[in-house]
């Protein structure tokens, strides 16, 4: 691969902290995975970050690839609880509960979410009591980017539903209810 760019963290340099360079482009270090960061400075995650042969793959500007996010469907709503601070950004987070069709398993595997590990062990929190016994949810994530490409698609989705259901076939129209639609002007429909 031709690197565009130097990085400190990954690329090997000589005694004065000039690059080294093989057939024009940077070396990379013995052991580099460990100093890769993606473009939002987040480490290597297998569950985020593309592979091949079991090594991080790097674009040309010595940045981690991310993995391209799964088709989506709607995952429902949740309770909203405090996110813990200290964190690490370019996360999106939420806490899900764990229920008995396996609510966070679904999120991970068709929705791009993973389980927030904290000195290892996943992060839970008790969540109030049900006929079965006491519920508690778990604190996932996603990359932020993936997250937003995700509301911008279920922003599209829902006004697309909301002018389907209005039957509005004038771009200049809005929705109003009882099935009537009126162009748009400064005064408001009460």
């Amino acid at each position: 691969m031709k690197f565009t760019t130097f990085v400190k963290g990954i690329h090997e340099s000589d005694s004065d902290g000039n690059p080294v360079r093989k057939a024009g482009d940077y070396v990379l270090k013995e052991g580099w995975e460990g100093g890769a960061r993606d473009k939002a400075g987040r480490p290597y995650d297998g569950a985020i970050h593309e592979e091949d042969r079991g090594k991080p793959v790097l674009l040309s500007d010595g940045t981690l690839k991310m993995k391209a996010p799964k088709a989506k469907g709607p995952a429902g709503a949740i309770a909203r609880l405090r996110i813990p601070d200290g964190l690490p950004t370019g996360y999106q987070y939420r806490w899900v509960n764990v229920d008995d069709r396996g609510r966070p398993d679904i999120l991970a595997g068709e929705h791009d979410w993973s389980m927030v590990l904290i000195d290892g062990k996943t992060r839970r929190m008790s969540v109030g009591a049900a006929r079965d016994g006491l519920t508690e949810a778990v604190l996932m994530r996603k990359p932020q980017e993936w997250y937003d490409a995700d509301q911008k698609a279920k922003e599209a989705r829902n006004v697309t539903f909301e002018r389907e259901k209005a039957k509005v076939t004038d771009a200049n129209a809005e929705y109003i209810p009882r099935g009537k639609t009126e162009v748009l002007t400064d005064v408001r429909v009460r």
